[in-house]
């Protein structure tokens, strides 16, 4: 009867250490709470070393993202310069053409195409304020420009004087030395002298 009585009370003592039906979330802190000091301590040095890896990952990450936006094209000169045509426009209607110089070194991609953008101004008339170049080029045997395309901007006026057309050039250059390509965006201020 001594026997029987131990043995009821040893497995109370298990039914109430041991995790049941109801504790099921607990379970891993038991487990825990019963492994010795040097493995509770190595689980919490794995769990440490988790997170700083994550940390460092998105460090790294964030670093790549910004030399990204910043990119080589950011600190770059400008690589094509708008020249344009002086010929005086007579009242009335008049053109002015935009040819572009290309910096030593760099090409243009012909696709995305050269985009100008100008603003409209008092005392001027434009026929068109957003220009797009044509992705044909004969001589071309790649993706860039050989003969980079002119704008012909055809403007009027019935005030002589001296104006500057304002706006934006957009374009897609690469780097031949470097092997990178970027976009750029030039302001640029077209001047018009109408007589």
């Amino acid at each position: 009867l001594r026997n029987l009585l131990q043995s009821r009370h040893d497995w109370r003592d298990l039914h109430e250490i041991g995790p049941g039906a109801g504790d099921r979330n607990n379970s891993h802190v038991t487990i825990l709470n019963d492994l010795p000091h040097w493995d509770r301590l190595t689980c919490h040095q794995a769990g440490h070393r988790s997170k700083e890896t994550i940390m460092v990952n998105a460090a790294v990450g964030i670093v790549l993202l910004f030399a990204q936006l910043s990119g080589p094209g950011a600190s770059l000169p400008q690589v094509m310069e708008p020249s344009y045509s002086s010929a005086a426009v007579s009242a009335g209607k008049g053109e002015v053409t935009v040819s572009f110089d290309v910096k030593k070194g760099y090409v243009i991609n012909r696709v995305p195409s050269i985009q100008l953008k100008l603003d409209t101004i008092e005392g001027l008339t434009l026929t068109e304020t957003s220009m797009t170049s044509s992705p044909d080029d004969p001589k071309s045997t790649d993706e860039y420009y050989v003969d980079v395309p002119m704008f012909d901007l055809a403007v009027a006026s019935g005030k002589s004087g001296k104006y500057e057309i304002p706006g934006k050039l957009v374009y897609f250059f690469c780097s031949k030395a470097d092997g990178f390509c970027s976009r750029q965006v030039v302001d640029v201020k077209i001047p018009v002298t109408v007589e």
